[in-house]
């Protein structure tokens, strides 16, 4: 009984993938299921290097995938064996449990005033290699949560994951559904954390018209808490988007830690204390958004229609890093791209990110809206299915 709660430990054997790979279920799948049906606190498996070993020759696309009543964990293959030790001795233990009460103290005083409404149970989701932490990834975990409650809009939910830097709950991609009345969200992140899922409510704003064609992208991204509206109701959807604000909401719709690169920032021109350092830092470091110098940044400078798509092109690939180079694509001669960018245009009409039949007009050099940022990125998420 690890940490004095009830617990469930599964012990693969060495060649526990060789017989699961003779399961039909893996056949069709391509997913290594350890399923625990029974009803416990914690859950902690444990995979022998040996046994991982064996899996190298398998297909990229096979995934192993911790199955318990509280919920899931997924996580491809390659991505697990990609920083492996395959010579150490040690297991692979992967655990699901309930998140120390510590944590749900954090939310509850987080979300106080903010009528959000918490769903179901705090879980911790961890690996450790070697007696190691080992909870960052080159590729997205699938982190699910099952949860009892009573029937509530899919579009009214939002996940949540804690970051250790800020200390705060921050949020991730999710996607979902309901199953013979239960409802399961799968969260997503290049990691693992402690997780959790909030009601929102319906979303409105007085400036946003019933008929808009951004009104249903605003009101997911705003359940999300990607974005959010203004202190007197409004959301203000004409208004130009800057560097800093764009570079929060692709974090926030992507689950990159707004603390995840602690280092200071090497922009002069991000103040240290700003409420967009650490953001403007982690899409840097992630790749999303670069300086227009190693030392000048431009918080505050408004995006345009270019670069907002050279942003979100970035973040398609941050996410499908097997992403094949883009088909080349007969540009509108009307719309006059810069050589630099027509690449990054033709991955961006490829992935379905810009549509030839939209209502959406991209004209490069005009600046981005909120309304319009809100639209895409809801667009992205889609082509992503992290929606």
């Amino acid at each position: 009984m690890p940490n004095g709660k009830q617990s469930v430990q599964i012990q693969l054997k060495d060649n526990g993938f060789e017989e699961l790979i003779k399961n039909e279920d893996f056949k069709n799948s391509k997913i290594f299921e350890i399923t625990s049906r029974d009803s416990a606190e914690r859950y902690e498996v444990t995979v022998p290097i040996k046994s991982l070993s064996s899996m190298k020759s398998l297909e990229v696309s096979s995934s192993l995938r911790i199955s318990t009543p509280k919920g899931s964990w997924q996580l491809s293959i390659s991505a697990l064996l990609k920083e492996l030790n395959l010579t150490s001795s040690d297991p692979v233990v992967i655990s699901i449990e309930n998140a120390g009460e510590e944590y749900e103290e954090i939310l509850k005083k987080q979300l106080a005033g903010s009528g959000l409404q918490p769903l179901g149970s705090l879980l911790d989701f961890s690996v450790t290699v070697n007696k190691k932490p080992f909870n960052q990834y080159s590729e997205y975990a699938e982190h699910e949560l099952i949860i009892e409650t009573k029937q509530i809009p899919l579009n009214q939910l939002a996940g949540l994951t804690y970051d250790p830097v800020t200390k705060k709950f921050v949020p991730v991609p999710i996607k979902a559904e309901w199953k013979d009345g239960i409802l399961h969200v799968s969260l997503f992140k290049k990691g693992n954390s402690v997780y959790t899922v909030v009601r929102t409510g319906k979303t409105s704003f007085k400036d946003v018209a019933a008929n808009s064609m951004y009104k249903e992208s605003i009101e997911a991204l705003t359940n999300r808490l990607v974005m959010e509206g203004f202190v007197d109701g409004t959301f203000k959807p004409e208004k130009s988007i800057t560097r800093a604000e764009f570079a929060a909401i692709l974090n926030r719709s992507l689950g990159i830690l707004p603390g995840s690169d602690k280092s200071a920032s090497q922009f002069k021109d991000v103040k240290k204390g700003a409420w967009y350092e650490k953001d403007v830092n982690a899409s840097v470091s992630a790749g999303l958004i670069t300086g227009y110098s190693p030392t000048i940044f431009k918080p505050d400078q408004t995006i345009t229609h270019q670069e907002m798509i050279v942003m979100l092109v970035r973040a398609y690939e941050y996410v499908r890093t097997d992403s094949l180079k883009a088909a080349s694509i007969a540009a509108p001669a009307a719309l006059k791209l810069p050589e630099w960018f027509i690449p990054t245009y033709e991955k961006a009409v490829q992935e379905g990110i810009l549509l030839g039949t939209d209502a959406f007009k991209f004209q490069p050099t005009q600046m981005a809206t909120r309304q319009e940022s809100a639209y895409l990125m809801h667009r992205l998420l889609k082509v992503l299915e992290f929606i």
